[in-house]
């Protein structure tokens, strides 16, 4: 099968890239899970560690995890 996209005809991709791209993309969702539930996983630990207030732990987990994502995306569409 041919798909047409702007005028020009592309072959449709065969199913092992479309497989291998689904994995892909199942390892970063996952990946990206992980990262956001390590905060919450790990919070007691490093309350207790760093001598943090509720406060202070909420900020690290809410605000500090936001913006250090939202930095990183600038940094990528730098690249891109």
């Amino acid at each position: 099968m041919v798909y047409k996209l702007a005028g020009m005809e592309t072959p449709r991709p065969s199913n092992a890239y479309r497989a291998y791209v689904l994995c892909i993309l199942v390892l970063v969702y996952t990946f990206n899970f992980i990262d956001r539930q390590i905060i919450g996983i790990l919070a007691i630990p490093i309350k207790e560690e760093l001598g943090l207030t509720d406060t202070q732990l909420g900020l690290m987990g809410g605000l500090a995890f936001a913006l250090l994502h939202w930095r990183s995306r600038l940094r990528w569409q730098q690249t891109v």
